[in-house]
């Protein structure tokens, strides 16, 4: 159906930020989740570093309400992926994909409604200890909790576009000349 009638709006569904947190944690995180190819490598194994930025997919949440209307608290669970390179015995670099399971508390402002939650993290380390079956290190680990709300929005629709003539430059030369 074309959107250039004359009587018609368009109606969008989408998510609109109610509000948001971010929570910077240093301390050890450690994970028996690796993934990486048994014989690319040679023991012995030396962690190089850990580096991860994406999505976090959230596991559990328990919420709190408050009892004021203030800030609410936030427990969650989430995981999320983290990239851990090192090099073998013969001093060969390789990479390892580790799933990390974490958790946060955070108190936060939620809304009346309907809401969702999204979580993306920040991970990086040059600290820590790998293994064929885990890994263990000292990290720095962003949080981002976002709260999102459903919005509607109206467009209108009616007629179409009109865009202003456009002057040739020559004719500009042109008329300096006249």
């Amino acid at each position: 159906m074309p959107c250039s009638n004359n009587q018609g709006k368009i109606a969008v569904r989408i998510q609109r930020i109610y509000n948001g947190a971010s929570l910077l944690t240093r301390g050890s995180f450690s994970s028996d989740q690796l993934c990486f190819c048994r014989t690319c490598y040679t023991e012995p194994l030396t962690y190089v570093s850990a580096r991860g930025t994406g999505n976090a997919e959230i596991t559990s949440v328990n919420i709190t309400p408050s009892t004021d209307g203030g800030k609410s608290r936030v427990s969650i669970t989430f995981e999320y992926n983290v990239i851990v390179t090192f090099k073998d015995a013969f001093g060969n670099t390789g990479y390892a994909t580790v799933r990390m399971t974490d958790s946060a508390d955070i108190l936060i402002t939620l809304p009346d409604g309907k809401y969702e939650l999204s979580a993306s993290v920040e991970f990086a380390s040059v600290i820590g200890s790998i293994t064929p079956t885990g890994v263990s290190v000292t990290a720095c680990r962003r949080l981002k909790l976002i709260i999102l709300v459903p919005c509607d929005v109206v467009i209108c629709s009616s007629g179409d576009i009109s865009l202003p003539d456009a002057d040739e430059t020559e004719n500009a030369v042109c008329r300096e000349l006249q």
